[in-house]
């Protein structure tokens, strides 16, 4: 059922009682949304008695209450939050992935922490927010008795055979709680695909919360009636076990296959060159220097293969050096494939910084056939990354409650502030609030601002513009964690349709001056502007 249908059955539903003209409908809170009238009659429904308007919604709530009146006759109908699923699931069918709803008159959503899961990092970490509802046109938030009692966070991840769930508590005076849920290895298989669920409770209905555990059930098991609000959608992802996987770096005639995978600190890992098919080359010098945690072990020849290498690693371990020649050049052919030569070796260091990535830059020399003497290749210069996971691995999490907005600022003048929270979340499930220690920038400050203090993101009426994707860059110390949003703006020129055809007095309109005008003309032009309706 659309929001279209609901308010025109109760429109219909008004007049039906005897009220034939001029029903005037409200909403309780303005700032929940507002009726969109068309200028031109022609999408009136065909029976005079109907009158019929669409709703747009600005801001969620649990319940919005109508109030339908004409002279001395009025009504009421309340449609609660659940009534709006159709449009919700249809706004995650477009792509929109802001999933969050009211409960109990606060504002809940969930937010994944975890970047990647894998086979070897199969912990999947969602962290649940709850704070009291907010007025988009105020600074302060509305009271709620909720805030001070303690709510349930519930995950679920299901796939055809079995669901696995877990639990978390946002105790008293608390706004978020990270759930947890390793993935079992027997999901991991090519194209399984899996659900991730998530709702919430209060204490005083489920009594067992901040005691329950991680449980997998079946679902051929019967299903039991559940005490939490209903389960929202937060993401669908596809379980493969792709092995090992690279990151291919190409120069003149070399190619180095870069690991992507994550690796902890102590591990020992290769990186394998190889030769480009049908080149020509015989001799060439590739040199390597690492930093950020990285260092050079060794570098081994393929085994049984025409190459021979020679390696030189400086005492720091942090350059190297290999030479790679062909070892019998009388028999040696050209081949048609791609040849491997040679792996590099390389390790993480265990007392590194605190840097997710290392640095590799690479180099490599060739012998020139008819001199016999080394040159440089214009790309020889690559810089590549290794992904690198420390002990304890944090996650910087920006929380805002919003993923589209209509700025209406534009139109009214009136402020609009969407709250804004930083969370970084370690690995061992805590969370703490890092909002006043990150610095925040937009990167389109002409459709989107951010407070200097990170608070809140707002629209003040001088934005220009509006984008599909406004970016919001927030950094607190070596973390960095980007916001996307839609911001929607009036279409200009704007069509006024005023209900009362009187010539009315309409003063402090702003006029845009026109640069070679005399004062005289715009005064005209001021005064004309006061009396044009």
């Amino acid at each position: 059922m659309s929001w279209k249908r609901k308010t025109s059955y109760l429109i219909a539903w008004t007049v039906v009682i005897g009220l034939s003209c001029g029903v005037d409908i409200t909403i309780n809170n303005p700032e929940n949304g507002f009726f969109l009238k068309p200028i031109y009659d022609k999408h009136k429904p065909w029976d005079p008695a109907v009158e019929e308007e669409n709703f747009v919604i600005t801001q969620k709530s649990d319940k919005l209450t109508f109030h339908a009146f004409n002279g001395p006759f009025d009504d009421y109908k309340t449609v609660t939050g659940s009534d709006a699923g159709d449009m919700a699931s249809y706004l995650q069918r477009e792509g929109n992935n802001n999933n969050n709803f009211v409960y109990e008159n606060m504002d809940i959503s969930a937010h994944i922490v975890s970047q990647k899961v894998s086979p070897k990092w199969p912990k999947l970490q969602i962290m649940i927010h709850a704070s009291p509802r907010y007025n988009v046109n105020s600074k302060h938030r509305q009271k709620s008795s909720v805030y001070s009692r303690t709510l349930c966070g519930h995950i679920f991840v299901r796939n055809k055979e079995a669901e696995l769930s877990s639990i978390c508590v946002i105790g008293s005076h608390e706004e978020a709680c990270i759930a947890a849920i390793s993935l079992p290895n027997a999901w991991w298989h090519s194209n399984s695909s899996v659900d991730v669920y998530y709702a919430v409770s209060s204490s005083n209905q489920n009594q067992e919360c901040a005691s329950a555990s991680n449980s997998i059930k079946a679902l051929t098991e019967p299903e039991k009636e559940e005490e939490t609000s209903p389960r929202k959608l937060i993401l669908s992802v596809i379980l493969s076990n792709p092995g090992n996987q690279y990151e291919i770096r190409q120069d003149e005639q070399i190619l180095i296959y870069v690991p992507t995978e994550v690796f902890e600190p102590k591990t020992i890992f290769e990186i394998p060159v190889k030769l480009e098919a049908n080149s020509t080359v015989q001799v060439f010098v590739m040199r390597c220097r690492v930093r950020d945690g990285l260092v050079i072990t060794g570098a081994i020849a393929k085994a049984d293969g025409p190459w021979q290498i020679h390696v030189d690693i400086n005492e720091r371990q942090k350059i190297g050096s290999v030479t790679a020649f062909v070892r019998d050049t009388s028999s040696y052919k050209v081949s048609t494939r791609i040849q491997d030569i040679f792996k590099w070796q390389l390790e993480v260091e265990d007392d590194r910084s605190n840097m997710d990535t290392g640095r590799i830059v690479w180099s490599v020399e060739y012998e020139r056939t008819s001199k016999q003497e080394l040159y440089v290749s214009q790309e020889s210069r690559i810089v590549s990354h290794i992904n690198i996971r420390s002990q304890k691995q944090d996650h910087l999490v920006p929380v805002v409650k919003v993923s589209e907005v209509l700025n209406l600022a534009m139109l009214t003048g009136v402020k609009q502030i969407y709250p804004l929270g930083i969370y970084l979340v370690s690995e061992d499930g805590g969370a703490r609030d890092v909002t006043f220690n990150t610095a925040c920038h937009s990167v389109e400050e002409d459709i989107m601002k951010v407070a200097s203090n990170c608070s809140y993101i707002y629209l003040d009426g001088t934005e220009r513009r509006g984008s599909h994707n406004v970016t919001i860059i927030t950094k607190s110390g070596h973390h960095t964690a980007f916001i996307h949003l839609t911001v929607w703006i009036p279409m200009t020129p704007l069509d006024i349709s005023l209900s009362d055809n009187k010539l009315s007095l309409i003063r402090g309109w702003k006029v845009a001056s026109t640069r070679g005008k005399t004062n005289k003309k715009r005064s005209r032009n001021k005064r004309l502007v006061d009396h044009c309706f």
